[in-house]
């Protein structure tokens, strides 16, 4: 019975392991972007991928501020 129950454990701790893995990839090839290009629709674009991977998001979007404080989409996907 122990052993059962050590074995769940360890797949437990392998699991966490391999998202946060699956997460610094992710975050790592943003930053690594972020870094080679000045494009904001790249930019844009690779975040809301980048996210969707990293949550499990079917849809996202960024929206920010324009000159006149009015929130305006700047880019999206599956919405």
């Amino acid at each position: 019975m122990q052993s059962v129950a050590r074995e769940a454990v360890v797949e437990d701790a392998v699991g966490n392991l391999r998202r946060r893995v699956a997460y610094l990839e992710i975050f790592y090839d943003l930053t690594n972007l972020l870094n080679r290009t000045s494009d904001l629709q790249v930019i844009f674009e690779k975040t809301i991928e980048s996210l969707q991977r990293a949550v499990d998001a079917p849809r996202a979007s960024i929206l920010l501020f324009d000159a006149e404080g009015c929130m305006r989409f700047q880019a999206s996907t599956g919405l």
